[in-house]
């Protein structure tokens, strides 16, 4: 991440997403949800907490997030049944 926006990267596939691209970010237990539209079903970019070390790291990507993107948080709201909390 940087102040221009997300680059991901994985087996076989690379990108960049500048932050205006990214209409809200959801957090669950284990993630935060990077959604490119404010549909419920649209595609999400799924950043795992796992990636970061430490509750303050947390906090800190959450600060990040909200400033860059801004949405809404539903940390502890897990029973709410969502298209990436399926098969939980």
């Amino acid at each position: 991440m940087s102040a221009t926006g997300v680059r991901v990267q994985s087996p076989g596939a690379a990108g960049e997403y500048t932050w205006g691209v990214f209409r809200q970010v959801h957090e669950t237990d284990r993630a935060f949800l990077l959604s490119f539209s404010p549909n419920a079903w649209s595609p999400v970019l799924v950043l795992p907490k796992r990636a970061v070390t430490g509750q303050a790291d947390v906090a800190a990507l959450r600060a990040l997030l909200h400033r860059m993107v801004g949405g809404s948080s539903t940390a502890g709201r897990s029973s709410r049944r969502t298209p990436w909390s399926l098969g939980r």
